[in-house]
């Protein structure tokens, strides 16, 4: 029994008591992104495969004398009944076990969760403030995205929002629902609507697109036969895709990296720009653009927010440097 150090494998078993309610780990398995946007630091007691989960779990309150958990991070154990949830709250702990039992307070964020045997994930009844998981959720990202861009789309009706981000009618009204809970959205004289806390959405949308958005978008490597700043230049000249990556970004210096936005099987990219399927990732990606062009008329250079969330998306510590004073900027125009 021991403080385990949080990592992929040691947060996987975690994974689907954490989507239940609507708390997103990061890649490297140390910090989770809670609906409202705050981030926590994970930290994990015991083996969730014991023989007996319970007297494993109990054992941390002892532990918690000497490593007190404090309210920036989230405990991860293996099981919480009623007896040891109950103190655990009393010592203002947040935590989650497999099962899915929970208690987050952050906020505008109160989740409970108990008497949860099975891993299963929680109803939506059973967490409270959890709208703003709706945000978070890839069609939720892809409202937000529209939003940002086009802040006259927050006056237009909510069937012409989902055609601008590319989603249900239903899922965009589950989002603006999310937006006006959160105080995201808010009254700016009828019919006329306003979102409020932009620098908060902006962060909370980034790290949601690296997180949770990105990894749905149909995505290609590829390799071209001319450097990366003439294959951009040429792309935006001669077809209608929407470009980011670090060979495009003002605040990069020689940057190698290409992102490409368009429909896939993105065939007049490939054929302008001469390019092939690479056996391997490469710095040149084709990916799925994820709104509607006809309506939000991004144009041919992605703008701030999307390129600051695809540096984010690197593992160079250079780039995504570069792209949190590329958000740093953005959140602080608002």
């Amino acid at each position: 029994m021991r403080w385990i150090a949080p990592g992929p494998e040691e947060t996987a078993p975690y994974a689907r008591a954490l989507a239940g309610v609507d708390v997103v780990p990061d890649a490297a398995g140390e910090t989770v992104l809670l609906p409202t946007g705050q981030r926590r630091r994970l930290a994990l007691w015991g083996d969730v495969d014991a023989v007996d989960p319970r007297r494993e779990s109990s054992s941390v309150l002892e532990a918690l004398e000497i490593v007190p958990v404090t309210e920036g991070d989230l405990l991860l154990l293996p099981v919480v009944d009623a007896a040891l949830g109950r103190r655990l709250r009393d010592r203002g702990v947040a935590y989650v076990d497999r099962h899915g039992n929970a208690d987050i307070r952050a906020p505008g964020l109160l989740i409970h969760v108990e008497g949860r045997r099975r891993a299963t994930a929680a109803r939506r009844s059973d967490v409270h403030g959890g709208y703003g998981g709706r945000i978070s959720t890839p069609s939720g990202l892809r409202v937000v995205f529209a939003l940002l861009c086009v802040p006259d789309l927050r006056q237009s009706p909510v069937r012409d929002v989902a055609r601008a981000a590319a989603v249900s009618v239903g899922s965009a009204q589950q989002a603006l629902h999310a937006l006006r809970q959160q105080d995201y959205l808010v009254p700016a004289g009828r019919p006329q609507r306003a979102l409020g806390r932009r620098g908060d959405l902006i962060r909370l949308w980034a790290l949601g697109y690296r997180e949770r958005l990105v990894g749905t978008l149909a995505t290609r490597f590829v390799t071209a036969p001319t450097p990366p700043l003439l294959l951009a230049e040429t792309l935006m000249e001669r077809t209608d895709a929407t470009l980011a990556g670090d060979a495009v970004a003002p605040t990069v210096r020689n940057g190698t990296g290409v992102v490409v936005f368009d429909r896939p099987p993105w065939a007049d990219v490939v054929r302008v720009g001469r390019l092939r399927t690479a056996a391997e990732a490469t710095d040149m990606v084709l990916r799925e653009r994820f709104w509607d062009e006809s309506l939000l008329m991004v144009g041919p250079t992605a703008p701030p927010l999307l390129t600051a969330a695809e540096l984010l998306c690197t593992v160079d510590p250079r780039l995504r440097e570069a792209g949190e004073q590329v958000l740093d900027e953005e959140a602080r125009r608002g």
